[in-house]
């Protein structure tokens, strides 16, 4: 099979080898065979290909950890899955539905083992659930990691009732899967990112209120103005840095999810900030395989699909990650097998 890995030598783009008659691998009792159909990339990814955040393994790894496909073959003890049906695999594959533990969230693919980013793929039953009709497999492919954690935010910590305000940071995977997710909930949301042809999308996507950063810095002002002074009920955040002025942005009481490092060097979040609101302050790395179910039923239900905002083909997976790192995109970045 045809398989990119990742050279331990090289950064970037530049680290990715495409392999051509790479063993299939072998199946275990409970394992299943995959023919990857589609792939996402994740801002994570850049990071393993940079060697960052203690990321860059001594081997070469094949690389990504989003994928949607069909069942091709069974482990003999395998009793959930059938021939011919399709899937989309979790992030943990060791996450089902109990809280987060060190041991169930240690492993990842496309890091720690083998990734998604080749023709075929194992993964142990549990790792996988099967699609919905209404979703693609490009659509399912965008779904294990911003999907996930989107709802984990909004639904899983925010509890996000109807007549909430809302504020997402940005316009990529997991910031357009929670201003779809809050909409669909009834909540009013806000967008922030630099971009205004980013921030159109986002008002056709549902957004109620947007604010361009470049031209208000100090956005957490806009977000109270927009409140009658009270601030935003949830706070989604994706970058790090801009934390203390998340948290300045919401009510007392309020939620703030931290999803995200994209432009942290290192925040200084004054304590008495958290004290005096009473925000709760949580982190959210992605979530479980019962959280996923939970996100395809109400995908299915509310006919909501995934923002997809460029389509490559296998070999272009290079250019995939290019894309990514130039951050003009819109919801997701997928790769069709």
């Amino acid at each position: 099979m045809r398989a990119f890995v990742l050279d331990p030598s090289q950064c970037g783009s530049a680290s990715l080898r495409l392999q051509k008659g790479r063993a299939t691998p072998a199946l275990g009792p409970r394992d299943v065979l995959v023919r990857v159909r589609a792939v996402s990339l994740n801002h994570r990814d850049l990071a393993i290909a940079d060697g960052c955040q203690g990321y860059r393994a001594e081997h070469a790894v094949v690389p990504l950890s989003d994928s949607s496909g069909e069942v091709i073959e069974l482990g003999k003890e395998v009793r959930g899955l059938r021939l011919g049906q399709r899937v989309v695999n979790t992030f943990f594959p060791d996450w089902t539905s109990q809280c987060a533990t060190q041991e169930n969230t240690r492993r990842t693919f496309g890091a720690d083992s083998d990734g998604v980013a080749s023709e075929f793929a194992v993964f142990n039953e549990s790792a996988l659930l099967p699609l919905p009709d209404g979703l693609s497999f490009e659509e399912a492919a965008a779904l294990p990691c911003a999907g996930v954690t989107a709802w984990h935010a909004l639904m899983e910590h925010g509890a996000v009732r109807p007549g909430e305000f809302v504020a997402v940071l940005g316009t990529g995977g997991v910031a357009s899967m929670a201003l779809q997710l809050a909409v669909a909930a009834g909540a009013r949301v806000a967008v922030i990112s630099g971009d205004d042809d980013k921030l159109c999308r986002a008002v056709h996507m549902g957004a109620s209120y947007t604010i361009n950063h470049h031209r208000m810095p100090q956005w957490q002002d806009g977000l109270m103005a927009w409140t009658d002074g009270r601030g935003v009920d949830q706070m989604v955040d994706v970058c790090g840095d801009t934390l203390p002025r998340s948290v300045a942005a919401t009510r007392v009481g309020g939620k703030v999810s931290v999803v995200g490092d994209l432009a942290s060097q290192g925040t200084l979040l004054d304590p008495r900030q958290v004290l005096e609101r009473q925000v709760r302050l949580q982190g959210v790395n992605v979530g479980s395989r019962s959280m996923f179910q939970a996100l395809l039923a109400a995908l299915s239900v509310n006919r909501i699909k995934p923002v997809i905002s460029d389509l490559f083909g296998f070999d272009e997976t290079p250019a995939a990650y290019d894309a990514l790192r130039r951050g003009r995109h819109v919801g997701k970045l997928v790769v069709a097998l």
